[in-house]
């Protein structure tokens, strides 16, 4: 993660769907998991740029990403 180099494990579109199926069986029993929904949308900001076969230790590119960007609104 320090260097930014997530080599493939268990893809993070795969953890990402099942995340989904997870959330929504949530969703119906009128359960909230605001972590977990947190999660999806790191997730979510890897997939769309085409991250989405990366390793799924590899939210914290997101995370790292999200750093930068409230460092520099401070």
């Amino acid at each position: 993660m320090i260097d930014d180099d997530y080599p493939v494990g268990f893809k993070i579109s795969l953890h990402r769907k099942d995340l989904e199926i997870a959330l929504a069986l949530a969703r119906q029993s009128g359960a909230h998991f605001p972590v977990a929904t947190l999660g999806a949308e790191f997730e979510d900001e890897l997939i769309s740029p085409g991250y989405g076969d990366d390793e799924d230790s590899s939210p914290a590119r997101s995370i790292h990403q999200r750093s930068r960007l409230e460092n520099r609104e401070v």
